[in-house]
């Protein structure tokens, strides 16, 4: 069975990766087409502890490549946009999110964070 390429910029990319407030992101791996597979576990909320799937897709910059990513909770999904850099071996990535709870159409106005 032959191994599938992975993305170029892979490396950049896969591995664990923590927030400030202790959540984890696991990247398993960057398929050669950017999409990448994983898992995220919340250090807050009502689902501390427990591993839910993410899916993905990275750029394909070399540099400072972009990607996006979504998990689906019991009752609600997030998606985070961000990019990586490497400043000076420091490797971060920097991220903004959007959270919408499972909610009525009537509370649509508090459905979103």
């Amino acid at each position: 069975m032959a191994s599938e390429k992975e993305a170029d910029n892979a490396p950049l990319l896969r591995g664990k990766w923590y927030n400030e407030l202790g959540s984890m992101m696991f990247i398993e791996r960057v398929h050669s087409d950017g999409v990448f597979h994983g898992w995220y576990e919340t250090a807050v909320g009502r689902q501390t502890g427990v591993k839910f799937p993410l899916v993905g897709k990275i750029s394909t910059s070399q540099t400072n490549p972009t990607f996006g990513f979504t998990v689906v909770w019991k009752e609600s999904t997030t998606t985070w946009v961000g990019q990586f850099f490497d400043r000076n071996g420091k490797q971060t990535l920097l991220t903004t999110w959007i959270l919408r709870n499972d909610n009525s159409y009537e509370d649509d106005w508090e459905s979103t964070l």
